[in-house]
């Protein structure tokens, strides 16, 4: 049984999401708790270290220093069994990845627009390569500063202007990165901007509402709130299918007020040393934990968008 809150399932695919920002911010430490099981592809060096925070390394890591490695690694994936295939992939350092493309095709000589379409042609390979073996995307960026006398916002730096709106044009979500403040959240100090007055400066948008201003670090707990199923298009890994659950009791108990934070996450440290049979070490323990917090914080944003406006 799925955990979403929501009756129905908002897409037939996994979600295709653009998270951006400023470096060491966490990004790739969020897509390792996020989606432990999906593929991750790119910076192999920069995967592995950001798992020493997470406490595991992936089981699928491919390096692609360019986006066509990267495609060449969806099609690669593409001739397994569909059973064996991921339910999201993890492209990261997309920016580096293309703006590695665009420096190679520049040593051959394309500049301009004949360039500018050849890479936006292919990342959208990449987008629907993907979307037709139903499996979701996160791109992970640097970002680019706004330059508004220029008629530009901030955005994911990746090589061309054009493909920035691109990707905000075809991805079900474009997430900003930066400073995170909320009353509720009381976890890592960054978070997604997905709408709100930051869309002035800075590209971002969120197809499903949930992010309408800011929200944790934390995809995969938006990706519940927008209605992906947990069981298929973000799955936990096996053996910790219960985990969902464990994280709803809690959250329940925060939301009645039976309970605050820190007693949640001290509850939940007694449990992992009582023996529970989901929280297995301290990494996992820590993940449940900022599932907790993070779900606990998106839900309660979302209550205050539906009771303000009666304000």
């Amino acid at each position: 049984m799925s955990s979403s809150p929501a009756t129905m399932r908002v897409s037939d695919t996994p979600p295709v999401i653009v998270a951006y920002g400023m470096t060491k911010v966490g990004k790739t430490v969020d897509t390792l708790y996020s989606f432990p099981e999906a593929h991750f592809i790119g910076d192999v060096r920069g995967f592995r270290g950001s798992a020493k925070i997470v406490g595991w390394v992936p089981h699928n890591i491919h390096e692609a220093p360019t986006i066509g490695e990267a495609l060449k690694v969806i099609d690669k994936i593409g001739k397994t069994k569909p059973s064996s295939r991921p339910a999201m992939v993890v492209m990261d350092d997309f920016s580096l990845m293309v703006n590695e493309f665009k420096a190679a095709q520049h040593a051959k000589g394309r500049r301009g627009w004949d360039l500018n379409n050849d890479v936006i042609s292919m990342v959208q390979r990449i987008i629907w390569a993907a979307k037709g073996l139903n499996i979701g995307i996160v791109f992970g960026c640097h970002e680019k500063g706004p330059a508004l006398d220029k008629g530009k916002l901030g955005h994911p730096d990746v090589a061309f202007y054009t493909l920035a709106n691109t990707l905000a044009a075809v991805c079900d979500a474009v997430f900003h990165a930066t400073n995170f403040i909320s009353a509720t959240h009381k976890g890592w100090p960054f978070g997604y901007y997905g709408g709100g007055l930051h869309k002035a400066q800075w590209i971002c948008g969120d197809r499903f509402n949930v992010a309408l201003d800011q929200i944790p670090l934390n995809l995969r707990e938006w990706a519940i709130a927008a209605g992906f199923d947990t069981q298929t298009q973000i799955p936990r890994p096996p053996g910790y299918e219960g985990v969902d659950e464990l994280v709803n009791t809690m959250v329940s108990i925060l939301s009645s007020g039976q309970g605050t934070v820190p007693q949640a996450k001290d509850h939940l440290i007694r449990l992992y040393r009582d023996g529970h049979a989901l929280l297995t070490n301290e990494s996992v323990t820590q993940w449940v934990i900022r599932d907790v917090i993070d779900r606990y914080t998106i839900r309660s944003m979302q209550s205050d968008k539906v009771f303000s406006i009666f304000d």
